[in-house]
Parts: C-alpha cells; structure tokens; sequence
C-alpha cells in the first residue's frame, strides 16, 4: 500500500473516530466554556501521542481567533490548551513527530508568512523561520 494511499486511510479513521467520539458526547453535561465559539476557517490536526486528541485552532467567528481546543478521542472531552501565538483563519495544521506546526493563514489583511510549532509536553509555541511567500487558504501534509 502507498504512503499516500495510507494517509488517506489515517484520515478517514480519524474523521471516523471523532464522528463515533462526539455520537456518543452529552453537549448539555459540557461547561460553556470549555467547549470551543463557532467558527470558520479554522485548522485541525490530531495529536500523535498517547493521546488521542483532535486539536481545533484559530478560524473567524468573525473576528480572526487565536484559540485552541482539543477534543480528546478517549474522555470524549474538550479542553482548552494554549493560545495561538496571534489570531488568525485560512491556515493550515499538521502534525509531526508528536508536534503541532501551524503555517500561514490571514488576522486580516495581507496574507501571513509565519510559521510556529506547538510542543504539546511543554505547552508551548515556538516561532520557526517564515515562509518565502505568504499563504492563505494553502494545504499542507506531514510526511515522514
């Protein structure tokens, strides 16, 4: 089986699971607050770890938002983890080796060029060095 074929795979398994997870979630038992605002052109990535989590990031509501929620596939909860480093829509998320990278995307006007990485053991984003060319509303994969 292809590495390309595998990943559409993984995708589908996740999106399976997350489906099964929030069947099975009691919206009325969820704090307000610990459940992420609506929202569009956000990011989403699921966390490679011991845990099974989906991580919701950014998007408009309007306005552009820098919050992060994570939807662990196992308690069947929310959670709120650690803020983008700037509000933003129209990028994009991936994970890496049980890392959070986040590219790209738009607080307003004009596209960005900054890239960051999220290292979910110590809560915290790091700055990477930027693009060549600013994205918005790209695509992007981990591979490896």
């Amino acid at each position: 089986m292809s590495e390309g074929l595998r990943n559409v795979l993984q995708t589908l398994e996740l999106a399976r699971a997350l489906v099964s997870s929030l069947e099975l979630l009691d919206l009325q038992r969820l704090s307000h607050a610990s459940r992420p605002s609506a929202r569009a052109a956000w990011g989403a990535a699921k966390e490679q770890g011991v845990r099974r989590l989906v991580c919701i990031l950014g998007g408009t509501g309007p306005p552009a938002l820098s919050s992060m929620h994570g939807f662990d596939l196992s308690s069947c909860r929310w959670e709120t983890l650690p803020s983008l480093p700037s509000c933003r829509h129209g990028h994009v998320a991936v994970v890496l080796s049980g890392l959070l990278y986040i590219c790209g995307g738009t607080g307003g006007e004009p596209a960005l060029r900054d890239a960051w990485r999220f290292r979910p053991a110590a809560r915290a984003w790091e700055a990477l060095p930027p693009m060549a060319i600013p994205r918005y509303e790209a695509a992007a994969a981990a591979v490896g």
